[in-house]
């Protein structure tokens, strides 16, 4: 009996016991008990199938979401880029005309202000011979004006020697040019200071 409990108790069996359960363990779960277990499994495989299609579908279309997208972007960063260069094209052009149009504007401008001059010199030139004119004629009628006063005095002198150097009367009267006609020789007072 000591030889039987002795070989009951060796190490062996507990570790065959223990594999035979693992074995069996594992067995189960990799096999299915019943066959209902393996139809379900058969008719669940589909829809992993869809899944797993689903999950690689998604990645695929994630993917080609990202590509439209950059794409996208890409289009609109070259549109903007194109617009962008397209405006300073315009802003370019409208500076040279604007230029233009600024050095015509400056051109006329200095032919408006040397006509301007010019006119203005010119009526200062007519203005200047104008009392010049006045001034030679106003002086013309003065020296005209003695002129004939000195002839008057001559002759009443004259008259008055040959009459015996006697007043027997008033003395004759002189023919002297009348107010009207030296206001016309001399022009008015205002005049001759103006001419002065």
């Amino acid at each position: 009996m000591l030889l039987e409990s002795l070989q009951y108790r060796t190490p062996k069996q507990p570790y065959e016991h223990d594999g035979m359960r693992f074995f069996e363990e594992t067995m189960k779960h990799k096999i299915p008990a019943s066959s209902k277990q393996l139809l379900e499994s058969a008719h669940l495989q589909r829809f992993a199938d869809e899944q797993a299609r689903l999950e690689a579908g998604g990645t695929a279309a994630l993917e080609a979401e990202r590509a439209s997208l950059t794409a996208r972007r890409g289009a609109f960063r070259d549109q903007l880029v194109g617009q962008l260069a397209s405006q300073r094209a315009d802003k370019g052009r409208q500076l040279e005309r604007d230029a233009s149009v600024h050095a015509s504007l400056m051109r006329r401008k200095e032919e408006v202000e040397k006509e301007e001059q010019r006119v203005e010199l010119a009526l200062a030139e007519a203005a200047r011979r104008r009392k010049a004119g006045h001034v030679q004629r106003t002086a013309h009628d003065v020296a005209l004006s003695i002129d004939t006063f000195e002839v008057n005095m001559k002759r009443l002198l004259k008259g008055e020697e040959a009459a015996g150097g006697h007043r027997a009367g008033p003395p004759a009267q002189v023919a002297l040019p009348s107010a009207s006609a030296m206001g016309t020789c001399q022009g008015t007072p205002s005049e001759a200071k103006d001419g002065a």
